[in-house]
């Protein structure tokens, strides 16, 4: 699905493994975050993501429940990959939000 200049795929139980890689590597436990929520949500989030600066990020680009946002984005790990994110993303959707 593309819906910026990045390359979003539908988020599947078939990325389960490498969705786990991010989510171990956050060290987050919000259960919000856990792909079994991903899962049970999906069909009304409509849940995409991407790889982007050794980060997994998640998109809800339509929702029946609220507007487009992004998820916390898993495998974090410093001030700078959130910069490049931001900077790679801004022009597409800052204007959404």
């Amino acid at each position: 699905m593309t819906v910026s200049p990045i390359e979003f795929k539908p988020l599947t139980i078939d990325d389960k493994s490498i969705y786990d890689q991010y989510y171990e590597k956050s060290g987050t436990r919000i259960s919000d975050v856990h792909m079994a929520s991903r899962m049970a949500w999906g069909k009304g989030f409509n849940y995409v993501w991407t790889e982007i600066h050794d980060t997994l990020l998640v998109l809800s680009p339509e929702s029946v429940f609220s507007t487009i946002h992004f998820s916390m984005p898993l495998g974090l790990t410093s001030k700078e990959q959130t910069e490049a994110i931001v900077d790679d993303l801004w022009d597409e959707f800052a204007p959404r939000f």
